[in-house]
């Protein structure tokens, strides 16, 4: 049984000067780099208005995090130079590794307002020269599924997910708003990747399991191992 519980909403930065800006310098940039399908969607969104055509993006290279952000870049007829193994930033900076050098490239990644830094200072420890730019913003909701939190104040909820950090700050504020933080460290989780597990230990959630491949298909599969291996009886010793 499978309760919705939106905990956040994505909205445009607050104004697009800086986005608008770098977009008319967009031939300046060696790379550009998407961490999700949100930072393509919104990216390219504002380039069709201020840019028009999609040539205007020729020679620069692409790279992207995730099958979801690939195949939404592969739509508007450009192709991904580089794609890591894992849907990690970690995985990307061991790509970009593997190439020659990147001293002195020039690096474009539009992305939230939250993102880490992880991705932008391990570039420039590689001598490339980073301009992240704000084109969405992540909010946290403040009204929530009111089923959703009678299961939570009742137990009756066997696992949640995380499908990113950003949730997951969300869901503790939604238990501290309802005195439901006390619960937390006993609430089974599954988590959709390595930042996300990060942030949910950190916070004391007890995380089961982690997507082996970081997207909802991933996810998946990792509730369902968590599921089955939850309803299997302890193994007895010989």
């Amino acid at each position: 049984e499978v309760v919705s519980f939106p905990l956040i909403k994505i909205m445009p930065p607050n104004t697009w000067k800086e986005t608008d800006r770098r977009i008319k310098q967009i031939k300046t940039y060696d790379w550009m780099i998407f961490t999700s399908v949100n930072g393509a969607r919104y990216f390219f969104q504002r380039f069709f208005k201020v840019a028009g055509d999609i040539r205007n993006i020729s020679g620069v290279k692409i790279a992207a995090i995730g099958s979801a952000t690939e195949k939404m870049i592969n739509d508007l007829h450009l192709s991904v130079s580089l794609k890591p193994e894992k849907y990690t930033s970690q995985s990307l900076i061991e790509s970009f590794s593997k190439i020659k050098s990147i001293k002195g490239k020039k690096f474009l990644l539009p992305r939230a307002q939250i993102a880490g830094a992880f991705l932008s200072d391990e570039l420039r420890k590689m001598g490339a020269v980073v301009d992240d730019l704000v084109c969405y913003r992540t909010v946290l909701l403040r009204q929530y599924n009111s089923d959703g939190i009678e299961l939570l104040k009742n137990g009756g909820v066997d696992a949640v997910t995380f499908t990113s950090s950003s949730t997951v700050h969300s869901f503790v504020k939604m238990a501290e708003k309802n005195e439901l933080t006390a619960g937390i460290s006993e609430l089974p989780a599954v988590s959709i990747g390595p930042e996300t597990t990060k942030t949910a230990r950190e916070y004391g959630f007890n995380v089961k399991k982690e997507a082996g491949i970081s997207n909802i298909n991933g996810l998946f599969e990792a509730v369902k191992e968590f599921l089955i291996e939850a309803a299997l009886p302890p193994l007895q010793k010989k």
